[in-house]
């Protein structure tokens, strides 16, 4: 699990070992475009994007968003029986893989939001850093969402790495896992506000909305919550528990129902050698035969006694746990009909049954929130009544699981505050912004490859702390940017540029090899199409930095003396000595195609073209040896899909190299 935090155009005005973060706002700043620097400079604050000095920075800016993709876009259906035939070697080589790149991809945000763009003051370079970023993980809610677990809808300030949350599967089918990255952020900027009488949800406009598509049979799509339209399509608001066994309703949760409409504990909870003792004083006569029919159900101790008002004292002995909370509910724990036979239950106690319509009200605001997440994975919409003025609420029971989209209106608003969100492997998630449910989410590639193929998702994510050659691994490369950001300084943020490289140029282009040698053997094809959209998306990465890179040699020539040139070539020799030692350690010389020679020179060969690209020397000086991998990873022209003959263009944006 990764916790990322970050900023979003919002930073302070310090001084850290003569290394200065740029000012939100400066007026006082005299600075000329002319006089621009990429960090060390005196911007207003101001995004004057007619009015640049780095045109290269605006070309990529507008290339980024043109290339703007979803995951979900890529059929992973024959990925997913070919997973399966792979042998035991390229089956652990592959899960190795994709827990390394979700890692990197991790440290590649927190570097460039906590290293980087707090102290670049270039505004054009700002933003294409913030859109990398945006990218990376700016798929949020604003303050005050809330998100389903399976201790119900809890507050996204409140998720740890240990809870357990709702994740929702196109097909509507929920499991609960773990978060695999906890987002939590600064931002200021526009955001999208859907709000209808059933629906209230707000985001970041690079949020990923889901929709019914009325207008082609219900189908199950995904857009930015920027370009989306609910109007006169189906919004999900719940989903079906995927249990493993059917969970029957038993008395003790029957009675359990009942304690929490009518029952106290008696005897101040002392424990008897019968159990706690729950008393309940009812006149009703239905809630009196329904009580002493839970009892003979279960077999319970009991004793009553009749009151000379009319009613009637029941005391019951038992060792199951009572709260007026429904804090025993766990989701993990219920199958769909339990839950509904819950939701039943219920209307006997506080609600109503009448024409058909299931009702429930109570006072007691944390239970009514655990019956609206019951409700939310059974497949029903919860439509809550409540009348908060007098602490009263009343929820009731529809047997849909979406809301007409016909009433949702859009809007835009400014936002200044805190955002969050949570990755889970299925990439939507069940929410609840004042008191309306909706499911939404936010799409990560690798997620949806790991989700749609491993049968072990979650040994994947928990693969580093069990692997001691990915933990020493991923611990190698994570105290580089730990010392930087330890020690800011003008040597320090150049060294982060080309740790960027190293990352993003080495590190991922080693690993999205592997998986395009199974690719080149027709195995994982979903897999290798994937990591073309993603590898597209780090070549204007790599652009980014290498143009940083090479605009401050002209900017600040003293900086790149020849100890500090030899300190780079220091590091790219170390990584080249680690990602070489790993690729042999995953291959294990049992990947056809890949012989530990071949590794190694083709390291060597990447770290040689990323030096060269900013004006270093090559150390290696070796050639290609795999250069089948270029046409797995070209996307500037029309291609043949490989093995099915399907045109595919795989550039939304053009990189003419010649605007750099």
């Amino acid at each position: 699990m990764k916790f990322t935090y970050f900023g979003y155009n919002k930073y302070r005005f310090i001084e850290e070992n003569n290394l200065i973060r740029k000012k939100i706002y400066n007026p006082d700043s005299t600075e000329k475009t002319k006089d621009r620097k990429i960090f060390g400079g005196n911007p207003t604050g101001i995004f004057e994007l007619n009015d640049i000095k780095y045109q290269w920075a605006y070309n990529l800016w507008e290339i980024m968003l043109n290339n703007t993709w979803f995951p979900k876009e890529v059929d992973m259906t024959r990925d997913i029986n070919d997973y399966k035939h792979l042998t035991d070697n390229e089956k652990s080589a592959y899960d190795k893989v994709l827990a390394q790149l979700i890692f990197m991809d991790s440290l590649q945000t927190n570097n460039i939001i906590d290293n980087l763009n707090p102290f670049i003051t270039s505004p054009e370079i700002n933003i294409i850093l913030v859109r990398q970023a945006f990218e990376e993980a700016l798929h949020c809610y604003v303050e005050g969402t809330e998100v389903l677990t399976n201790d119900g809808f809890i507050d996204f300030r409140d998720i740890t790495d240990e809870s357990l949350i709702a994740n929702y599967h196109e097909n509507g089918e929920i499991n609960f896992t773990k978060p695999t990255e906890i987002i939590v952020g600064d931002y200021q900027g526009d955001i999208y506000n859907f709000k209808g009488q059933r629906y209230n949800l707000s985001v970041t406009p690079n949020h990923r909305m889901v929709r019914h598509n009325t207008r082609m049979g219900n189908r199950f799509e995904v857009e930015l919550a920027e370009t989306i339209s609910l109007h006169n399509h189906k919004a999900p608001v719940s989903g079906y528990l995927n249990s493993i066994k059917e969970v029957n309703f038993s008395p003790l949760d029957r009675l359990r129902v009942a304690y929490q409409a009518d029952g106290t504990i008696s005897n101040n909870g002392n424990v008897t050698k019968n159990g706690v003792m729950y008393k309940f004083y009812l006149k009703k006569d239905r809630k009196i035969k329904r009580l002493l029919k839970i009892i003979e159900d279960g077999n319970l101790k009991y004793s009553e006694k009749d009151m000379s008002n009319g009613y009637k004292n029941i005391y019951i002995w038992t060792n199951a746990s009572m709260d007026k909370e429904f804090n025993w509910l766990k989701l993990d724990e219920i199958s769909i009909s339990w839950g509904l036979d819950f939701i039943n239950e219920l209307t006997y106690w506080d609600g109503s049954r009448s024409s058909g319509l299931l009702r429930y009200s109570n006072t007691n605001k944390k239970a009514i929130n655990k019956v609206m997440s019951v409700v939310s994975v059974c497949g029903l919409k919860g439509e809550d009544l409540g009348d908060k003025s007098r602490d009263y609420w009343t929820i009731n029971f529809v047997d849909t699981d979406y809301v007409s989209g016909r009433s949702i209106k859009k809007s835009k608003d400014y936002y200044d505050g805190k955002i969050y969100s949570v990755t889970v492997p299925s990439s939507f998630i069940i929410v609840r912004h004042k008191d309306k449910v909706s499911v939404s989410g936010n799409s990560q590639s690798y997620a949806v490859m790991v989700d749609s193929i491993s049968t072990n998702s979650d040994e994947i994510y928990e693969l580093w702390r069990r692997d001691m050659k990915l933990k020493s691994k991923n611990d190698a490369i994570a105290k580089v940017y730990d010392n930087l950001s330890e020690n800011p300084s003008d040597e320090n943020i150049v060294k982060a540029m080309f740790a960027n490289q190293i990352l993003e140029g080495i590190y991922f282009y080693s690993g999205f090899t592997y998986l395009y040698t199974l690719a080149r053997s027709d195995k994982m094809l979903g897999t290798a199409q994937m990591i073309r959209f993603i590898q597209r998306d780090e070549v204007t990465h790599l652009l980014i930095f290498q143009n940083m890179i090479n605009v401050t040699k002209r900017e600040r020539p003293e900086i790149f003396t020849t100890e500090f040139i030899e300190e780079i070539y220091q590091m790219f020799r170390d990584a080249v000595d680690l990602e070489v030692k790993w690729g042999q350690y995953i291959t294990q010389g049992q990947i056809l195609g890949l012989t530990d020679d071949i590794i190694e020179q083709y390291i060597q060969y990447l770290a040689d073209e990323r030096l060269h690209a900013v004006g270093l020397k090559k150390l290696y000086n070796v050639s290609h040896p795999i250069k089948w991998v270029d046409n797995f990873s070209s996307f500037n022209e029309q291609k043949t899909n490989f093995f099915e003959g399907n045109v595919a263009n795989y550039s939304k944006g053009s990189l003419d190299m010649d605007d750099f």
